[in-house]
């Protein structure tokens, strides 16, 4: 789709004031072996990543989901990389903003998918 308007900040917040908004930040983990850390919900391999909680900033928000949905210790982030904007259509029109940071970490121990969060698998790979 291509936009063209005179002030882009304001076209998007008009445009934003029919949809909810859903703001969430994950991470593009990679470890020593230079692998990238997957996890695999709804029958699907993707990113960790989660919503916001009251008071948190983007960084923190990012690296606490990691951590919960991995069972990963020793995040760190390195820089942000992108936002990705998604667009759900059911019951209610929802936009869910992704902020994504690169991330590295040299933790050893075991991986544990957040199960509670449909999350059945959590691997590097290469």
């Amino acid at each position: 789709m291509l936009v063209l308007c005179v002030d882009l900040e304001a076209s998007k917040a008009e445009f934003f004031k029919n949809f909810n908004i859903v703001t969430a930040a994950g991470g593009l983990v990679a470890n020593s072996k230079k692998e990238i850390l997957f996890i695999y919900r709804s029958n699907t391999w993707d990113l960790p990543k989660g919503g916001v909680e009251k008071g948190e900033t983007i960084e923190e928000t990012a690296l606490r989901e990691v951590a919960e949905e991995c069972g990963i210790e020793d995040l760190k982030i390195d820089q942000f990389l992108i936002t990705t904007y998604h667009f759900y259509y059911h019951k209610q029109n929802t936009i869910k903003v992704s902020h994504w940071f690169l991330m590295y970490s040299d933790y050893e121990g075991p991986l544990v998918p957040q199960e509670e969060e449909g999350i059945t698998e959590v691997v590097f790979k290469n």
